[in-house]
């Protein structure tokens, strides 16, 4: 099954990744009337997105390769600081499988690529429990925040999250959090640099966050998934529990980490109520600390056939999700 498969430390498994990713786009090639619109960045990025998705192959390869570099990166987070007892390619698993299950994460789009700036942000950010200058991270961290807000607005909520490795790892000061502050508008200049000098309307960097809050989401727009979203939640419920004693028995260091992963699902709640959109552009980054809560109970169940229920209830719910929207 899956779940055994993945949970191997052998590296050749780690090629299965992308070939997964794909696998679960192919019904994009089949369905040439799903689309997305890409509205939330600048002018010519827009018009770059919506130009691949025109493509649908081009697009699903992209949207594949892209998950696939964001789940090994994932992946190799956890083993670099030692988040699972034992070297496996289970968090990899859990994340392509929570960004392939939905229909408009099949093809590329600009909250994609954002979310693998902010996962290289989060390498940054637990570097500053390494590194004997906490300066030097901090910038960079705030740096790639900044560039993936300039895909995806909601993204520079994030910020919060650095605020916060920067206390839990004990290097919070005021040099930090200026640099960390700086590093997130310096993207800001270089796009207002730019179309100055171009003479170019500053229209679009104006409405760029001009997504104001909304408090009444038209849950309607998701009822499709309403089987998927169930078997996602009692997965993770299951879950929690095996992620919530890892953070009771380990090390101070790794309870930070732990931590910090589960102030991302707030802070991508916040980012759904800001960012009124009727997507699932927001589930990327909420898709990683829940990759982590499942990859973690997958490794640690005592009855190895759960996880592997779990999965084939999520693979069918999704299939069964897909096909209700696209018969539709």
């Amino acid at each position: 099954m899956l779940v055994s498969f993945f949970r191997s430390s052998k590296v050749k498994v780690l090629f299965f990744i992308p070939i997964l990713a794909l696998l679960f786009r192919i019904p994009a090639f089949f369905t040439p009337f799903i689309s997305i619109q890409n509205n939330y960045s600048i002018e010519f990025i827009n018009q770059f997105f919506n130009w691949v998705n025109q493509f649908t192959g081009l697009s699903v390869v992209l949207s594949a390769f892209v998950i696939s570099a964001q789940a090994i990166l994932l992946n190799k987070l956890v083993e670099k600081h030692a988040l699972l007892k034992q070297i496996n390619y289970l968090t990899a698993f859990y994340l392509i499988l929570l960004n392939s299950a939905f229909a408009p994460q099949w093809l590329l789009s600009e909250s994609m690529v954002a979310n693998l700036f902010f996962l290289w942000s989060i390498d940054k950010m637990l570097s500053l429990s390494r590194s004997e200058s906490n300066l030097s991270p901090s910038f960079d961290s705030g740096l790639l925040i900044g560039i993936a807000s300039v895909f995806y607005p909601s993204y520079l909520l994030f910020i919060g999250l650095l605020i916060l490795a920067q206390f839990y790892f004990n290097s919070f000061g005021f040099r930090e959090f200026i640099l960390a502050v700086l590093g997130a508008i310096t993207p800001y200049f270089f796009w207002f640099g730019i179309a100055y000098t171009i003479n170019a309307s500053l229209h679009t960097f104006e409405n760029h966050f001009q997504y104001t809050a909304i408090f009444s989401v038209p849950w309607e727009s998701y009822t499709s998934f309403l089987p998927l979203i169930i078997s996602i939640l009692v997965a993770v419920i299951l879950s929690l529990g095996s992620y919530l004693k890892g953070i009771r028995v380990n090390t101070v260091k790794t309870k930070n980490t732990l931590v910090l992963y589960l102030w991302i699902i707030p802070l991508s709640i916040a980012g759904f109520y800001w960012q009124s959109s009727t997507s699932f552009d927001v589930f990327y980054s909420f898709s990683l600390p829940l990759a982590m809560i499942l990859s973690n109970y997958a490794l640690y169940a005592k009855k190895r056939w759960i996880p592997e229920v779990l999965v084939l209830c999520l693979v069918l719910a999704a299939a069964y999700s897909n096909f209700q929207l696209l018969s539709h």
